[in-house]
Order: structure tokens, then C-alpha cells, then sequence
């Protein structure tokens, strides 16, 4: 859109609008966010405050605490009614002064310069409105602090950033489920479809959204963008002394803050010098450390086959010492502990051990007891339906060992098909947790914890282990190692078929260096019993060549 016609001799005055739910809770966030607009440095500005719903006592605080701060640029709007989210902001923007718009979260952070540097954007990009491409999302619990790309995915910006003229013709969703969750989205949206959205790119600090586990979105929502679209450690660690700047005008409150990356911590600014917890030793670890193998298993007949199979290649394995905990899952009558308890007799082993908890736990919560009950000084996620090669727990040891590392997991599996007899060579890296979580290996004293309760306690709780470990640092990847275990895809697993389906082809290796890595991986998958008849070695774009058969077809 063109301004040259609209041209003002004086700044414009520009009004910021916040919503806000008048509850108690919520009240020194809103302070924080007042004091942000307080702070700027653009000077004609105005801020509108939409409270709605909440408590009588909330809302004479919210406007004791404006009457307190003697300014006349700051009215409190309140309408009657109980609406919705989108509706409050329709109300914000009509009440409105100034000749620009800007949203103002009432939970969130804001540089000084916020105002003054979109502004700019605005009327140098001749836009109809401007967002942000990159911002910091700020996790208040755990003091970590990520730099978010919003061109990765979606919409391509931060819909909450918005600034715009007020005469651009937007609305919010009034009704239906982008009314109460998501309506700036929506918003955002209306800009690019007219063409008049700017991307302001390379300011991140401008805009401090903090996640503090009573947002509108879900925390597993606010994890998901961090480590989807966060930048790498690298990458902010070669930003470093420009993120230290611009970050010093925050108070993060006491204590290190870690700026961290998606896949691992980059760095800490606050805390006094202190020494960051990934930079600490690590305890030294025995030199033959004991490896704990945890299964949980669900004792249905469908499944007692592929037990027996994973514990005839926990058997087979050529690091010792070692042991196994079988954790019987107690949810489901069990036609199959009987025969369970009778396999691991007749093996006559004193390092399998069987516990059977209580009924009624979830997945993350049997995979806790079974870590509760390891051992050894290494604990290694052993599930029941998936082959092991007899040299994974040797090969997972070594690297943990040498780099030093927490933890370690494999970037490259085998998926099998077995009903169709087909092998894929995977790659997790575009994942954020950039390794498969079924192969983890980590230090027993790692304080992890999976999901007991909720969303991710019973399908994605590894993911969440992952994220833990990604979190504190010395995270180590083996890349290039796929042979050491077979995800089987058998139609009964946690995931549905479709899912599978969707890593397989997604994620597969092409032909080009399957064929490559053809004797290698001939070599490696020898250890294994895929049964009677040839196995294709699938590609993402067609058959690489047969297992069980001379020569490539």
C-alpha cells in the first residue's frame, strides 16, 4: 500500500491495545507489560486496556495500580458481558486514538525500542501492517530463553506483534474456534491473503513472549514452536554478543537465564558468573559401566512373540554387564504375564528381572518405575517389539563414553514392514529431537521424568524425556550407525499405521545413497532374522535393492 498521499508533518500517535482477564493471577504480568509500554521510546502513543470478565477486586487493582502511575495516555475500557477474545480486540481497535494500531499482550515482555523500530518498518515498507519474524519466547520456570523463527512454517510471522494502520480493514473472529484461540492468527492471515503484511526480520529482541503455563495456548503447544522453530545453538552462540545487548534492558528476575537453541543450550546471561550446569563435570563413570535395558510391556498374545524376540536380542548383546527390567503394564487383563513369567524362568538369568505395579498406570508413569527399579549406572530404553542388534548397547556405551555425554540416541534407524516385507533406512534429524527417542541411551543419574498425566503421558512421552535432556545439554547424536535397530511397524504399535507410514516416507534416505551405503548396510543387517523371503530396502523414491537376494533389483 501506498502512503505517499497520507503523509503527517508530526509523528502519528499510536495506540497500543491490551486485553486483558481481570484475575489475580494475571495482575503483576500486566504490570510488566505496562511498565514495557511505560518504557518506550516513541513518544505519541496511547495504550487502551480491554478488561473483561475476571473479578471486582482484579479490576480495582488494574485501576488503582494506572491511577497510581499519573499518566493521562492510559484509559481502561470496559464492556458488558461476557465475550470473546476476538470480539475484545474488534472492541480495542474501535477504540482506538491514533492513526496506528499495535497489539500489547498483558503477559508479555517489550524492548524500549519495540515501537519506534516497527514504525519504522511500517512506512519504509509502505505495508498496510508489520509483524515480527523472529522473537524470544521466554520459559519463566525453567529460565530458558529461545530465539523463535516464524518464517519456519506457518504463517511466516508472530501474529502477536502486529502493528497496523487503523484504517486497514481487519477483523477478528467474533465466533467459532479461531474466536477465542488464535484470532490474531486469523488476522495475520487477512493481511497476506490482501498483500499487505511486512515481515520485519533480525529483531528478535523486540518482543519477549513468556510462557508461563496459564496461556491461552498449552504448554506443549509453547515447547513445540521453541524446539520446531528455534535457532540452532550455533547459530546463537555466533549471535551472542548482539543478544547480550539487546537482552540487558530485561529483568528476567534472579538467577542465569539460558539462552537456549533447539537441540541444546547456547549459552547463559544473569547469574552472577555462575558456572551453567551443562559446563559442570560429569560424575566419571565406571570403566565397564553397567547398562540397564528398560521394557514396558503390554501382556496381550498379540505381543508376546515380539517379547520374546526382544529379549532373545537383550541376550544376544555383546556388552556386558548388563541387566533388564520388564515393567508388565497392569491396564489390561493379562492372558500373557503367565507365559512372560515363565519365558524369563526357564532362561535361568539372574539379570532379568519382571516388576508388575499396580493397575492403572499410564505409559509415563510404567516408564518411571522401570527407571526407579534400574540398577546400573546407564539406563537404555528397551522396547518390546522392536530388534536390537547384539552390538547397539557396546556401540551406544563407547559414544557416550567418548563424547562425554549425558545421553546419546540414534539419528538413523531401520523401519520394518513386516506384513509387506519392506525396510526403510530413516533419518530423525528434521525432528526436533533430531534422533529416534525409542533408542535412547543416558546416565542413570540424569534427572529426568516422563508425562504421568495429561496429553503426552501414554503416546509421546519419550519425546518429552528427549526434550528434557536436549534442555540440559550433552545430548549426543549418533549419526550414521541405522543397523543397530529396527523400528517394527507391525499394525498393533502406540502410533497408528498411518503414522508409520508418514516417518517412513517422509524421512526415508533416497536411492542414491542407499546404493552407496549398500554393503555397509548388507553387513550390518546380516545380524538380523527377518524371516522366510527377501526384505526390499525401500527408498523415499522407490526400491534400493534386496535383502536375501544376490545383486540389486
Amino acid at each position: 500500500m501506498d502512503n505517499a498521499d497520507d503523509a503527517v508533518t508530526t509523528d502519528p500517535l499510536i495506540s497500543c491495545l491490551m486485553v486483558t482477564l481481570p484475575v489475580p493471577e494475571r495482575f503483576e504480568r500486566l504490570k510488566q507489560s505496562l511498565a514495557g509500554y511505560a518504557a518506550q521510546t516513541y513518544a505519541r502513543r496511547e495504550l487502551v486496556i480491554v478488561a473483561n470478565g475476571g473479578t471486582p477486586e482484579a479490576l480495582a487493582a488494574i485501576k488503582a495500580h494506572v491511577a497510581g502511575l499519573g499518566r493521562d495516555d492510559i484509559r481502561i475500557v470496559e464492556p458488558p458481558g461476557s465475550l470473546t477474545l476476538g470480539a475484545l480486540r474488534n472492541i480495542s481497535k474501535a477504540s482506538a486514538r491514533g492513526e496506528v494500531v499495535c497489539q500489547w499482550d498483558d503477559d508479555d515482555l517489550f524492548h524500549p525500542e519495540r515501537l519506534e523500530r516497527q514504525f519504522e518498518a511500517l512506512t519504509r515498507s509502505g505495508a498496510e501492517g508489520v509483524c515480527l519474524e523472529q522473537v524470544m519466547q521466554f520459559f519463566a520456570i525453567e529460565r530458558l530463553i529461545y530465539c523463535v523463527n516464524f518464517h519456519i512454517g506457518g504463517e511466516a510471522v508472530f501474529a502477536g506483534s502486529l502493528m497496523c494502520w487503523t484504517r486497514t480493514p481487519i477483523v477478528y473472529p467474533e465466533s467459532g474456534e479461531r474466536s477465542r484461540l488464535g484470532e490474531d492468527t486469523d488476522v495475520a492471515c487477512q493481511l497476506v491473503e490482501r498483500g499487505g503484511l511486512h515481515a520485519l526480520a533480525d529483531m528478535p529482541h523486540l518482543y519477549v513472549y513468556v510462557c508461563h503455563g496459564a496461556n491461552s495456548w498449552s504448554d506443549w503447544h509453547h515447547r513445540s514452536v521453541a524446539r520446531y522453530r528455534g535457532l540452532s545453538p550455533g547459530l546463537l552462540r555466533r549471535r551472542e554478543a548482539q543478544l547480550r545487548q539487546d537482552l540487558s534492558v530485561f529483568d528476567f528476575g534472579p538467577g542465569a537465564v539460558t539462552v537456549q537453541g533447539s537441540n541444546g543450550p547456547a549459552f547463559a546471561i544473569g547469574g552472577d558468573g555462575e558456572t551453567p550446569y551443562w559446563e559442570r563435570p560429569l560424575a566419571p563413570l565406571p570403566s565397564e559401566p553397567m547398562v540397564s535395558c528398560l521394557m514396558v510391556t503390554l501382556p496381550v498374545p498379540g505381543r508376546l512373540a515380539y517379547v520374546k524376540q526382544a529379549i532373545a536380542a537383550y541376550l544376544a548383546q555383546t556388552h556386558e554387564p548388563r541387566e533388564l527390567v520388564i515393567v508388565i503394564d497392569g491396564r489390561i487383563a493379562d492372558p500373557t504375564t503367565p507365559q512372560i513369567r515363565s519365558h524369563v524362568a526357564s532362561l535361568g538369568r539372574d539379570d532379568i528381572r519382571i516388576i508388575e505395579p499396580p493397575p492403572g498406570l499410564t505409559l509415563g508413569a510404567l516408564r518411571n518405575v522401570s527407571k526407579a527399579n534400574a540398577r546400573g549406572d546407564l539406563i537404555c530404553i528397551w522396547d518390546d517389539d522392536d530388534l536390537h542388534h547384539p552390538e547397539r548397547l557396546q556401540q551406544q556405551a563407547a559414544a557416550l563414553v567418548q563424547f562425554g555425554a549425558e545421553s546419546t540416541a540414534l539419528q538413523k534407524i531401520m523401519q520394518f514392514f513386516p506384513r509387506e516385507r519392506k525396510l526403510y533406512c530413516v533419518n530423525w534429524s528434521p525432528t526436533s529431537e533430531n534422533a529416534m527417542p525409542g533408542t535412547l541411551m543416558c546416565r542413570a543419574s540424569a534427572p529426568i521424568a516422563y508425562p504421568e498425566a495429561g496429553q503426552r503421558a501414554d503416546r509421546g512421552e519419550d519425546i518429552e524425556v528427549m526434550w528434557q535432556l536436549q534442555t540440559r545439554g550433552r545430548y549426543h547424536v549418533m549419526t550414521d550407525q541405522p543397523h543397530l535397530f529396527v523400528y517394527v511397524s507391525h499394525g498393533q504399535n502406540t502410533f497408528d499405521d498411518a503414522h508409520h507410514r508418514r516417518i517412513a516416507d517422509g524421512f526415508g534416505l533416497p536411492q542414491a545413497l542407499l546404493w552407496q551405503r549398500e554393503a555397509a548396510l548388507r553387513e550390518g543387517l546380516a545380524a538380523f532374522d527377518f524371516g522366510p523371503g527377501e526384505v526390499t530396502l525401500l527408498a523415499s523414491n522407490g526400491p534400493a535393492f534386496t535383502l536375501g537376494a544376490r545383486g540389486r533389483r
